[in-house]
């Protein structure tokens, strides 16, 4: 058993905690089952909803802020 543990998580699940906003939970609650900061959650969020209808599961994916060859 792998004691290793992933810091980000996928699309998907980014997606599954909108959707637990969406369904009307509160953004600390949801925040803190995921162990995230609430400011991570209004960024997915503010992500999410500026996105359109085909490119919103994209939207989630991770950005780095350097580009993907940085050092």
């Amino acid at each position: 058993m792998s004691t290793f543990q992933r810091n980000r998580l996928t699309a998907i699940e980014k997606l599954h905690l909108l959707h637990k906003l969406f369904s009307g939970e509160q953004i600390l609650r949801v925040s803190e089952q995921a162990g995230i900061s609430p400011k991570t959650l209004y960024r997915w969020l503010k992500r999410y909803k500026k996105a359109s209808d085909r490119e919103r599961l994209h939207s989630l994916e991770d950005h780095y802020r350097r580009g993907q060859d940085h050092w």
